[in-house]
């Protein structure tokens, strides 16, 4: 099973590559502004259906504010805006190692406002597209915005992974077949877009490879023989059979766990989500010995067992 099967990205832009405040504005309140910003007049300006000084002049009589404190109060949050450098340049990389990967801007945006920010949006060179509610009168969470994308881009739900900060957005796009991210913080979109669009097996080979003879050592027993049979390539027949034999020769009255040959896609699934973004996977406890149950754990050995086992699901998927 491999989660590596999106040929597209379609991501939000205000929340997610531009972050703004409303910090700085004195004279109107956080919540005054996400109510106006919420309204219903906001989204027909957004969808381009009424005017810059119709949708002002609405949003000020119906929430009391005086238009000027309105212009100021919107001026100053268009000040702050300041790109997400690092998520960009994740995408700019995930682009370069997935040449066929397409990746969309789907935002809701005003007319005034797309002007303004599209000379640095272009400047990213990460899209491919750009749908702006503004052009398409169509904004999320509709339906019909996100059917518009795909009818124009010629895209399968399934092959797309979405990524919005609004929670409403994220479900009606999971709820259409999209893969769907609610974004919350920038660490943990990319290692999900990385997880996402990348290959595990690779990464991991390459996170062993960076970290070779710098890892924690544990000393022989069966155990790490056990381990180390499951993923080495290079033991003969004879050693296998020899490890075995010896490992049989001390079992407790248990004995063995039987294999019961089942495919487990859930814990396969899980192990490809959890995959960190250097390409290892995180420390597990595998040991622990003494009186007092010291706690035995490598990154090595856990990311050398998930690599073995994602390349075992796949070859018996």
């Amino acid at each position: 099973m491999s989660l590596g099967n999106f040929s597209s990205l379609a991501l939000d832009v205000g929340g997610v590559l531009l972050f703004y405040s409303a910090s700085n504005i004195k004279t109107l309140t956080p919540r005054q502004i996400s109510n106006a910003l919420d309204s219903p007049i906001w989204h027909d300006y957004e969808r381009g259906k009424v005017s810059k000084k119709i949708c002002y002049d609405r949003i000020c009589r119906q929430f009391g504010f005086d238009p000027n404190t309105w212009i100021e109060a919107l001026d100053t949050m268009r000040e702050s805006l300041h790109p997400n450098v690092e998520l960009i340049d994740e995408i700019k990389r995930l682009k370069l190692v997935n040449p066929q990967l397409k990746v969309f801007g789907l935002s809701n945006i005003s007319a005034e406002d797309f002007q303004q920010l599209k000379p640095l949006v272009d400047t990213w060179g990460i899209f491919d597209e750009f749908y702006a509610s503004c052009l398409t009168s169509q904004r999320k969470p509709d339906v019909a915005c996100y059917e518009r994308f795909l009818e124009d881009g010629k895209i399968s739900p399934e092959t797309c992974v979405f990524v919005d900060d609004r929670i409403e957005n994220v479900v009606v796009a999971q709820s259409l077949g999209f893969r769907s991210l609610h974004f919350n913080d920038t660490p943990s979109a990319v290692t999900t877009l990385r997880n996402l669009f990348g290959d595990p097996v690779s990464r991991g080979l390459d996170f062993l490879s960076r970290n070779a003879k710098k890892l924690f050592l544990y000393p022989d027993d069966s155990d790490t023989t056990s381990l180390a049979m499951l993923v080495l390539d290079d033991i003969t027949p004879e050693e296998e059979a020899f490890a075995v034999e010896q490992i049989l020769s001390h079992l407790s009255p248990d004995g063995l766990p039987y294999a019961l040959g089942i495919e487990n896609k859930r814990d396969v699934k899980t192990l490809l989500e959890t995959q960190q973004i250097d390409g290892g996977w995180e420390r597990q406890w595998l040991w622990k010995y003494g009186k007092e149950a010291v706690k035995i754990g490598s990154r090595g050995v856990v990311t050398a067992m998930a690599v073995r086992a994602i390349k075992q699901a796949r070859e018996d998927g």
